[in-house]
């Protein structure tokens, strides 16, 4: 039985690093909490008890943290990991089709062309003019 409960320690842990869920290492604690059961002299029912229990536990407790954990971290990362689109917010463009609330026009910034909408209901940005990039929400501009 040694044998098996190493498969499933193994096979878990190669699992788990394909792609963290949290879940297959799981079964890797409690592969190894079943094969120390195994080196004390346990049977089989004993081993396959000790592992259920000792993966209902892991799963119980381990799993919530390790994805809190988790999360905290990519929401860290991401707060910090600027990309090459965020240098255009903030510079001027110059308006190729004329913007309005209600008609998204075009604008041409660091030497790119990019659809442009405004949310101000009052203003329409002529062709010809220059405005300033707000943000950038999905494929398109915002500007004022």
């Amino acid at each position: 039985m040694i044998v098996v409960w190493i498969i499933i320690i193994l096979a878990a842990a190669v699992i788990e690093a394909m792609g963290p869920s949290f879940v297959s290492i799981c079964f890797s604690i409690a592969g190894i909490f079943a094969l120390i059961a195994t080196f004390l002299g346990f049977g089989l029912p004993v081993q396959l008890v000790v592992f259920v229990i000792v993966l209902a536990l892991v799963m119980y407790y381990l799993i919530p943290v390790m994805r809190r954990l988790a999360k905290m971290n990519v929401e860290k990362d991401q707060q910090y990991v600027k990309t090459n689109l965020d240098l255009i917010i903030g510079q001027k463009a110059a308006v190729l089709e004329d913007i309005s609330y209600l008609h998204d026009g075009a604008v041409k910034v660091d030497g790119k062309e990019w659809t442009a909408k405004t949310q101000d209901k009052e203003k329409v940005f002529k062709k010809g003019e220059i405005v300033t990039i707000k943000a950038i929400k999905g494929s398109k501009v915002e500007v004022e």
